[in-house]
């Protein structure tokens, strides 16, 4: 894929426009989870004269609708959503100098659609009534916790990006943060709301290239409780934009419109509830079938979160050990006897003894295992690669707090 930078490093954005942004994610969070209170209270079933299965991870399942929306014109049609109900991308002050502040509101009733023109007629000089997008249904459940979930999704600044990206495998190519408005805090250190960018390369046709597609979004992450008080996670990103980042032209790239909401609930002990709704317009030529098979792939990444967030864990568990010892006076030797299941080995055998990558003692074969993590965080690239550890250190780790971990990886120190 060649690589484009995003057009600016930074976006500098006034208290008025952070609070317009602020506005339109909470708009946006309040439509799905009415959306997502009502498909629990009629027993979370997927209408499949609706919707169509198109992936499915486990017990995590991606349709999208049957009656597609029109690109550009109709997309606040469809079944779920009226004209009135519209969320259109933000405006912003510097877009809107000539307005009073009091027209300057976000509908809360807002829907989850956006009604700009599709970036397929100024791209690729296609006709954005031509082409159908899909709303897309997300749903099913994970086993884990939530507070593992929250941790494995967190990307609120580059280097959790990039390993959100690695442990989750999302399809994105890379990314930028521009902006933070609202950052990770003690009592939510899951906390995040931003602008993005980022890049996306979808497969090629046969004796094609794809072409580069970047997106700019409002992202907003964080727990939060319910008009019943029930605590429940949420995660969305929402199509941007704003005057200082113009669609480029001059590399070929494509802006494609982004727009999707999560919430994450905890309804059993190991058991989390899924629910996403949202749509991806790639933009250009490409096929909507195309479109959707990538946007379902990006969307099923999530599965992959708890184990992140396990992943994450465990890094952190060795790092602070390994801090530990080579603070410590006491010499490190290796051993012949497996401190686990406490077997001798003699000799040659003696190779066999590995030594976990956490605590610093060894083990035999049958008492370690291999973690796949990122421990080298200054490559371009970042790549797990197999490190040995012990089931206690890899189970010490599963059990953490990851509100505590969160806590001391998450938040800028002062």
């Amino acid at each position: 894929m060649t690589r484009h930078p995003p057009p600016v490093d930074t976006l500098q954005l006034s208290r008025e426009e952070e609070q317009v942004v602020f506005q339109q994610a909470s708009a946006f969070l309040q439509k799905t989870l009415a959306l997502e209170t009502e498909f629990r209270r009629q027993g979370a079933k997927v209408d499949t004269r609706e919707w169509k299965e198109v992936s499915a991870v486990d017990d995590f399942f991606v349709y999208k609708q049957r009656k597609a929306v029109r690109r550009g014109r109709d997309l606040a049609t469809s079944r779920d959503f009226s004209r009135s109900d519209e969320i259109a991308a933000p405006e912003l002050m510097s877009m809107r100098d000539d307005m009073s502040k009091k027209q300057w509101r976000v509908d809360t009733e807002g829907g989850l659609e956006s009604t700009a023109p599709s970036t397929s007629s100024s791209a690729s000089g296609g006709s954005p009534d031509e082409v159908y997008v899909p709303q897309m249904l997300c749903t099913g459940s994970l086993e884990g916790k939530l507070e593992d979930f929250m941790y494995g999704i967190y990307d609120g600044n580059d280097l959790a990006w990039r390993l959100r990206s690695a442990y989750l495998k999302d399809k994105l190519a890379d990314s930028r943060i521009l902006a933070t408005i609202r950052a990770p805090n003690h009592d939510d250190p899951f906390r995040f709301l931003g602008i993005k960018w980022f890049a996306t390369e979808y497969p090629g046709f046969v004796g094609t290239f794809a072409q580069d597609r970047e997106t700019l979004v409002l992202e907003a992450m964080g727990m939060a409780k319910d008009e019943n008080g029930e605590s429940y996670g949420y995660y969305l990103m929402h199509d941007f934009t704003h005057p200082s980042i113009p669609i480029r032209t001059d590399s070929g790239g494509i802006r494609q419109k982004f727009n999707v909401c999560f919430i994450h609930r905890q309804v059993g002990p190991d058991r989390i509830l899924e629910y996403g709704r949202g749509y991806v317009d790639p933009g250009g030529n490409m096929s909507v079938s195309k479109s959707i098979s990538t946007a379902a792939a990006s969307f099923s990444s999530v599965t992959n979160a708890v184990d992140a967030a396990y992943n994450k864990k465990l890094t952190w568990v060795m790092a602070t050990q390994r801090n530990r010892r080579a603070g410590s006076t006491a010499t490190a030797s290796s051993s012949s006897v497996c401190q686990s299941c406490h077997k001798a080995s003699h000799g040659v055998l003696s190779r066999s003894l590995l030594e976990c990558d956490a605590c610093g003692q060894f083990f035999c074969g049958k008492c370690i295992v291999e973690r796949k993590l990122v421990v080298d965080i200054h490559t371009t690239h970042l790549h797990p690669r197999a490190l040995p550890f012990c089931f206690g250190c890899v189970l010490r780790a599963k059990q953490l707090s990851s509100y505590d971990v969160a806590r001391m990886t998450n938040i800028k120190k002062k």
